[in-house]
């Protein structure tokens, strides 16, 4: 579609250029949503290598999900919700995560392990590491609901 390498610099010119084939894709009826999608997917690491952000590297083998501690035996026999979200970054503390994830409510007082590479054996997509909106961290939305025999409570 586009051929502006990845390390070019952002300018108004290559903007431009983006902009126009997104209104000429629409002006004969494409799908905005599938347009948006590839200009995301295209333009993504362009921006961020020229804005200085590195690449979030998908997780190899686990990442955490903090929960309250009522909340653990349910989570050990039927898994986790479709939706739930997780965080690579491990050790961090109830007010950490809070902060960093921005964690509404109580502080959470317990944080299970999710094995990354188990679902990945066993055939699961593992989604996409983000920076967390208006949080200093990075987390990840499981779209499916997580089996039991890949969670386990981290103690402290």
């Amino acid at each position: 579609m586009w051929s502006v390498p990845v390390d070019s610099p952002v300018d108004s010119t290559v903007l431009d250029q983006m902009a126009s084939a997104y209104r000429a894709y629409v002006l004969q009826g494409g799908s905005k949503f599938e347009m948006g999608a590839r200009l995301v997917e295209w333009a993504g690491p362009w921006l961020a290598a020229a804005y200085g952000f590195s690449k979030i590297p998908a997780p190899e083998s686990r990442v955490f999900h903090s929960t309250y501690k009522s909340n653990v035996s349910s989570i050990m026999n039927e898994g986790l919700r479709s939706g739930t979200y997780a965080t690579p970054t491990k050790g961090l503390s109830s007010s950490q995560a809070q902060g960093a994830l921005k964690l509404s409510g109580p502080l959470r007082n317990t944080v299970l392990e999710i094995d990354v590479a188990g679902l990945r054996a066993a055939g699961y997509e593992i989604p996409r590491v983000t920076r967390v909106v208006g949080g200093t961290g990075y987390e990840m939305k499981f779209l499916y609901e997580i089996p039991p025999q890949f969670i386990k409570e981290v103690i402290k």
